[in-house]
């Protein structure tokens, strides 16, 4: 099985769960790199599972024990106060 998965500026390989728009839209991974732009788009390169189990495991290991991800969980609010075309009507 094959996936595509994006590519950093470095020039490392990124699984695309990992990667989440900033405030200002650009795409970065949980550590603060950028996903690299090309000149037609994002960048992204078909990854074997071999190469996933990988790159997985060299982050691992790049990673800093602490256990969290760095990125925190925020809920998304709901939104309240929906009106129909019926009840604006009456």
């Amino acid at each position: 099985m094959r996936e595509t998965w994006y590519v950093m500026d470095d020039g490392s390989a990124v699984d695309p769960n990992d990667v989440a728009p900033d405030k200002h839209g650009i795409l970065r991974h949980g550590d603060g790199r950028s996903v690299a732009v090309g000149p037609h788009g994002l960048r992204s390169r078909s990854m074997s599972e071999t190469e996933m189990r990988e790159a997985r495991a060299s982050a691992a290991a790049q990673k800093p024990s602490g256990g969290s991800s760095g990125r925190a969980l925020e809920a998304v609010p709901t939104p309240r106060g929906y009106k129909t075309r019926e009840s604006k009507a009456t």
